[in-house]
């Protein structure tokens, strides 16, 4: 392992999470589902869990969270371990700032994530245009 200094690591997490991957819809399930996540930038790598010890232990680290720039796996992790499953509308609005070409696939991305989310949208149909899927979704989300 290599030692770095304070501000060359601070850097570099600014860097890693300044990139775009950060903001797809579907890294959210990617990570969340993993075993274990480990994150490659290259020819380096580290497991998310060092990564958002270091975030929660820097006050940069703490308003990236806060601020939606990236989720906070770690917790979002930890309740998918658990069982402790939020409704598809919790994971939507957590993820809002998220980004997909398709709209659809905002929604699509959170389905196993959500314990309502299978009986929301029990099938996935890219042939419908997107006002009649969500118009569906807000149907079943109102009922």
């Amino acid at each position: 392992m290599r030692l770095v200094s304070r501000s060359k690591a601070q850097h570099a997490f600014d860097a890693l999470f300044r990139r775009p991957y950060w903001t797809r819809a579907w890294i959210i399930q990617e990570i969340v589902l993993a075993k274990r996540a480990t994150i490659y930038c290259g020819a380096d790598s580290i497991s998310l869990d060092t990564i958002m010890i270091a975030l929660h232990r820097n006050l940069s680290g703490l308003g990236l969270l806060n601020t939606c720039k990236i989720h906070n796996f770690a917790v979002l992790r930890t309740a998918y371990a658990y069982g402790k499953l939020p409704p598809l509308i919790h994971w939507s609005y957590i993820t809002r700032k998220s980004k997909t070409s398709n709209l659809r696939d905002k929604v699509y991305a959170l389905l196993n994530l959500a314990f309502d989310g299978r009986e929301l949208v029990p099938h996935l149909d890219y042939k419908k245009t997107e006002k009649p899927s969500f118009m569906n979704l807000v149907v079943r989300f109102s009922s």
